[in-house]
């Protein structure tokens, strides 16, 4: 209990006396991890909040990629495609643009060894968050890629 009320305060959510400070507040309004809403608010900020509610989206849902034995090194070989240089989230953000991309399209995630399930979920959780976002009047711009 005394590690999460520190690292409510540590992110800002609870001031010195253990009062919820405004960005508390904000954060209770998104059904995320306390972390991740920090994230999400402070990308609104900073104009990266298209990005960065994807991001978040992929990584509330399981691992979206798919490693059966007897593929494996096609499996892996399809995952370094998205692959990206500076970190995992990154990686995930590209394979979610890709989904995005190609429309959604379950033979694209079988080829590519995705599971369709969790990006539609992902799909869902972003599009939640996104109404949220715009519903405390933010606006969300996304940039296609």
């Amino acid at each position: 209990m005394m590690r999460a009320l520190e690292q409510l305060n540590y992110l800002g959510a609870l001031d010195d006396d253990g009062q919820l400070t405004e960005l508390g507040d904000e954060m209770t309004q998104y059904p995320l991890e306390p972390l991740l809403a920090k994230v999400l608010l402070t990308s609104i900020y900073t104009g990266c909040v298209g990005e960065v509610v994807s991001i978040v989206a992929m990584l509330s849902v399981q691992n979206p990629f798919l490693r059966p034995k007897e593929q494996a090194r096609a499996a892996d070989a399809c995952k370094s495609k998205f692959a990206h240089p500076d970190g995992d989230h990154l990686t995930l953000l590209n394979v979610f643009e890709s989904y995005l991309y190609n429309g959604e399209n379950v033979d694209w995630c079988w080829n590519n060894f995705v599971n369709n399930r969790t990006m539609k979920t992902a799909t869902d959780v972003r599009n939640q968050l996104v109404k949220m976002i715009e519903k405390q009047g933010h606006k969300v711009e996304i940039v296609p890629s």
